[in-house]
């Protein structure tokens, strides 16, 4: 499997690992730990990276309040990875980011729309 699509499937990994409410956040040792158990090696560094990118893509929740940052997602967020399987979340996210420049933007926003909702 190429890096980059590594990377995509470890990102997914990440945001299945992330609950959905803030009230039962995670920090990124324990998504580190959770990766790990799924296959992936990843430096702490890493997967800071990656929660920082996710965070602008999905809009999550950083807790800053304490020594460890915690993870989670907003409250009434529209999406769910836990009920998503891997391959499936994938084929939305290349969906959405591959198709993005060649449909019309109402096309765009729709997949866009779509691809979260069905994340769900």
């Amino acid at each position: 499997m190429g890096t980059n699509y590594t990377a995509l499937f470890r990102q997914i990994e990440i945001l299945r690992a992330i609950p959905d409410k803030p009230d039962r956040s995670i920090s990124a040792e324990t998504i580190q730990t959770a990766l790990e158990g799924k296959g992936f090696s990843v430096q702490i560094r890493t997967l800071q990276r990656d929660l920082k990118a996710l965070t602008k893509q999905f809009g999550l929740n950083c807790d800053k309040s304490k020594h460890k940052y915690k993870w989670s997602f907003k409250d009434k967020s529209p999406i769910n990875f836990e009920t998503m399987d891997t391959p499936t979340a994938l084929t939305w996210v290349l969906a959405r980011d591959q198709l993005s420049g060649l449909l019309p933007k109402i096309a765009t926003e729709q997949l866009r729309e779509h691809a979260n909702k069905s994340l769900s």
